[in-house]
Order: C-alpha cells, then sequence, then structure tokens
C-alpha cells in the first residue's frame, strides 16, 4: 500500500493511498487510538491515516507500533515498495529534510 507524508514544523499525517476523507468522517474506519496519536484510522492492522501535532518521533512511532501494525512488508513511499512499517518510518526520517514544509516564522525542527 502507497503512503503520503505531510510534515510541517509542528505536525504531521501519514495517508495511504485508499485513504478518503469522507469515509473518515463519516466513521467509516476503525478510529481506535492504537499507537496513542491525535488522529487515527485503521484497516485491521494496517493504519490509514495517521496525524499527530507534535514533531514526528521515528524512534517512539517504531517502539509503539511493535505488535500493533502488521510487521509483513505490505507499505511503498517515496520509490520504496514492500518494506515494513519500520523501514518506511526509516525512509521518511531520512528524507525528512527535503519534505518538511516550515511554517512561515517557525524554526525547523528537522535541522
Amino acid at each position: 500500500m502507497k503512503y503520503q507524508i505531510f510534515i510541517c514544523t509542528h505536525e504531521w499525517e501519514l495517508i495511504a493511498e485508499n485513504f478518503n476523507f469522507e469515509k473518515f468522517f463519516a466513521g467509516e474506519y476503525d478510529h481506535e487510538r492504537k499507537l496513542g496519536l491525535i488522529r487515527e484510522a485503521w484497516d485491521g492492522d494496517i493504519p490509514l491515516y495517521l496525524h499527530d501535532v507534535s514533531i514526528l518521533s521515528p524512534d517512539y512511532i517504531i517502539e509503539v507500533a511493535k505488535g500493533i501494525v502488521t510487521e509483513e512488508p505490505v507499505f511503498s513511499i517515496f520509490d520504496k515498495e514492500n518494506i515494513t512499517f519500520e523501514e518506511m518510518v526509516d525512509e521518511i526520517w531520512a528524507r525528512r529534510r527535503e519534505i518538511v514544509q516550515v511554517t512561515d516564522g517557525d524554526e525547523n525542527p528537522y535541522e
């Protein structure tokens, strides 16, 4: 499953390609907060939408995801396909400086 990541200086979102905000707001997804984030949408053990108002902390996300997110290599992001969730988060972190959108007036915490 292919994902997009949006990171700014104070929040981040990880969104699956088949995620639909209308279905999310209509309550058609599992909204259980399995990882303790502000918003989450799930299809079993596969996250469809993860959103938090904080700086992305890969070590924390990877640690809390153990035993919750599937360990199967079903994730894809950027040019990487069929990787684990941990590998996907590591890839996002490796590219953070390229993808962060700095909010005017904020310092970049990813520098």
